[in-house]
């Protein structure tokens, strides 16, 4: 850099400010005329990405360094508008717009790299082709986001204790697996290289088994200046997403709450972001941004989430990795050890993934073990190593996802947490119902199933319960069932049988006989209190529970009976 110092260089920028003024003959500046003198004085450079954007590098002299924000370019402008005695300002509009672009790709303005390709690492001893297993001349038009300190020549040493350190770790993630070993190892170099291969990682398993710790190794041997945290809860979260840049190599999600649902707007999100396609982001005041990245995203959960509408879509965008439930906050076995071999323990040695990077001599071992065990001649030849993966670790993805990604599996479990099927009779016309419903709302566009084949599908789900299938038609008029058998307002919404007028469809299908299965061990709010109490005594008390809570009929009604049991502890005092 030509400055030492942020105070050197505003120096010769209001220099440049007050000579331009004098040249005018005005005391203040248009900002686009702010924009060029800057420009002409600072090293800005126009990085053309490989993904066709366009990224600005701005100096940071205090520091440098370079910084990839355009709100630090306009920080510049501010500073050097006031120490000229100015009262011009950047709007966020020209800076963000065409306005500033203009200028920036006018011949002088600016200094134009290219990002540099993926199987080229700068080291501190020069530039590694990964394609060519060789270190190759630097070429000064390519951008580097970082340097290394290794020498990526060098042979693997086995004796080494950080690579048996690594080994041992390694060995213990794969629970013994070498293909999952392998497709472990490999996902920490496609990270380094920021090739995510149009997948999502999910990482799968109880907490202190190693997912946390085998992320943060994957952000310590990609770098620091080129991964970013972010969940897959977080996709519709605007402020979360714009964080995300094209040349974010690796995305890293530590937690996913509990049997988190991916519908609707996460969904989309979900698939654009795996393949890389650009998703635009709205931002408050400003204009909006389009987002794309083709890294490697990895996302550790304790158990799998729901995708509603689960399609060859999604199935071709997942791979999953069983971590399974090994605890080693309770065996330290294992970080024995690695603290024997290394005089570090594993967090000390690994790091937290966030302001410490762990020990720089286990990342360089690593790194260059990984660059030795996975040779590539080309991106083809990285391409098909993550179809090879992918493939070695299909039978986890099937055993996984089977039971927690279908539309069907996704409803039953959501109303079976709800109390619903604590009631003592379940009918299939209107659990059918239910589902169409539920499918408008959460997967707009999709094709429910079929009833039979519902039918089919609710029948294995119900043979985990004690319910009773009786090999005679067994079919009843749902209307005529009592509030304490089944509560058919809860499946109708809690819409009366009587106020149906509206829904000739559904006054139909009250009144025809419908299969029904019956629980022999019902727990309901309403059978429990049935037990003890009259029809019209349950009625009462539930006429009374509405109205303390400031309830319509319908909202108490369309209620969970584990809701329902709720406000009835909460008001039976009183």
């Amino acid at each position: 850099m030509k400055y030492t110092s942020k105070k050197d260089f505003m120096s010769d920028v209001v220099e440049a400010i007050d000579e331009k003024r004098r040249a005018t003959g005005r005391r203040e500046l248009a900002q686009a005329t702010l924009v060029k003198c800057v420009l002409r004085v600072a090293e800005v450079y126009r990085v053309n990405m490989s993904n066709g954007e366009t990224m600005y590098l701005i100096p940071d002299y205090d520091n440098q360094t370079f910084q990839t924000d355009l709100n630090y370019f306009k920080l510049l402008c501010t500073e050097a508008g006031d120490l000229a005695g100015m009262d011009s300002m950047i709007d966020d509009k020209f800076l963000f717009g065409t306005d500033f672009a203009a200028i920036a790709h006018v011949n002088g303005y600016t200094q134009v790299k290219r990002e540099a390709p993926s199987n080229l690492i700068k080291t501190t001893h020069g530039v590694y082709d990964l394609f060519k297993n060789k270190y190759v001349d630097l070429d000064d038009n390519l951008y580097f986001k970082q340097t290394i300190d290794v020498d990526l020549s060098k042979p693997i040493d086995v004796k080494n204790p950080y690579y048996q350190a690594r080994e041992l770790m390694f060995e213990t993630w794969s629970q013994g697996n070498p293909d999952r070993k392998n497709a472990l190892k490999f996902l920490h170099l496609a990270s380094h290289i920021g090739y995510g291969g149009n997948r999502y990682m999910l990482f799968v398993g109880t907490g202190g088994n190693g997912k946390s710790t085998y992320m943060n190794m994957a952000i310590g041997v990609t770098g620091k200046d080129v991964y970013q945290t972010f969940s897959m809860d977080q996709l519709v979260d605007d402020n979360a997403l714009v964080t995300i840049s094209p040349t974010t190599r690796l995305i890293v999600g530590h937690e996913l709450p509990t049997n988190y649902k991916f519908n609707g707007l996460a969904l989309s999100r979900f698939k654009a972001l795996t393949t890389g396609n650009p998703i635009s982001v709205n931002r408050k005041y400003l204009s909006n941004v389009v987002i794309s990245n083709r890294g490697v995203k990895l996302q550790a959960t304790n158990d799998i989430p729901r995708f509603v509408g689960r399609d060859n879509a999604i199935d071709s965008r997942l791979i999953i990795v069983d971590f399974g439930t090994f605890d080693h906050r309770h065996d330290f076995s294992v970080g024995d050890k690695i603290k024997d071999l290394t005089s570090y323990s594993v967090d000390e040695l690994v790091g937290d993934g966030y302001k410490d990077f762990g020990v720089d001599e286990f990342y360089a071992t690593h790194l260059n073990a990984l660059v030795h065990e996975f040779q590539f001649g080309s991106v083809d030849d990285l391409k098909l190593e993550f179809s090879n993966i992918e493939a070695q670790l299909k039978s986890e993805y099937d055993a996984l996802i089977a039971e927690t990604s279908d539309d069907v599996d996704i409803f039953l479990r959501e109303i079976t947490e709800s109390g619903f099927f604590d009631q003592e009779l379940i009918v299939y016309s209107l659990v059918y119902s239910m589902y169409c419903e539920y499918l408008k709302i959460h997967n707009p566009g999709s094709s429910p199933l079929r009833a039979k084949a519902f039918a089919t599908r609710l029948t294995k789900h119900l043979e985990k319960f004690k319910f009773d299938f009786n090999p005679s038609p067994n079919r009843m008029r749902p209307r005529t069932l009592k509030l304490t058998e089944c509560n058919i307002r809860e499946c109708l919404g809690g819409e009366s049988i009587d106020d149906l007028t509206k829904y000739d469809n559904r006054r139909t299908m009250l009144a025809l006989p419908s299969k029904c299965v019956r629980n022999l061990e019902p727990k309901s709010f309403f059978h429990e209190l049935s037990q003890t109490m009259s029809d019209e005594d349950i009625l009462q008390i539930c006429s009374e529970i509405h109205v303390m809570n400031d309830m319509k009929d319908t909202d108490f009604y369309m209620l969970s009976s584990n809701e329902m049991r709720a406000l009835y502890e909460k008001y039976k005092n009183k």
